[in-house]
């Protein structure tokens, strides 16, 4: 919708097949339009986020208006029918935690640098075009949810707690 009405994206992804896909395949228009730039990332590697946040924002021209957080990872069981007792699910579980809890805070805590206003925001910000709004628009930061939060399986607990 976003790229529809004539805004640019940035999408990271740990999958690079699907990337691909996506980018050049299913919004290959906006790709080669160069509305949408994209690149791998690795949401539970910090200095990876940090340095895809800055790509991003150099396509954005240093400037980061809506930041969508919207990677997670869940399973209804644990791996090859473990249990919580196994003592080798701990893997698993600070994977679901540096994916679905830290990864949103470390990607936000990236962005804000590129979110904060500028002299000419106040002359040709997005404000601007909502001027019959009494409240201006600004930058923003969406975290996306999951129903999981209401309707959880015996494992996914670190990821319904997140949404």
């Amino acid at each position: 919708m976003m790229l529809e009405a004539g805004h640019h994206a940035y999408i990271m992804d740990i999958d690079e097949e699907e990337l691909e896909h996506t980018t050049k395949v299913h919004l290959k228009q906006y790709y080669e339009d160069g509305r949408l730039g994209s690149s791998i990332c690795d949401l539970r590697n910090i200095e990876d986020i940090r340095a895809k946040v800055k790509e991003a924002a150099k396509f954005f021209n240093d400037r980061i208006d809506v930041l969508i957080n919207n990677g997670g990872i869940a399973s209804p069981q644990w791996k090859d029918g473990k249990t919580m007792e196994d003592l080798s699910t701990i893997d698993e579980w600070q994977a679901y935690m540096d994916t679905n809890l830290t990864a949103p805070f470390a990607m936000s805590q990236a962005c804000i640098p590129y979110m904060k206003a500028r002299a000419s925001d106040f002359e040709h910000g997005a404000h601007i075009q909502n001027a019959n709004n009494s409240s201006p628009a600004g930058p923003c930061i969406i975290h996306i949810g999951s129903f999981r939060a209401h309707q959880s399986d015996p494992v996914s607990g670190s990821y319904s707690n997140c949404v």
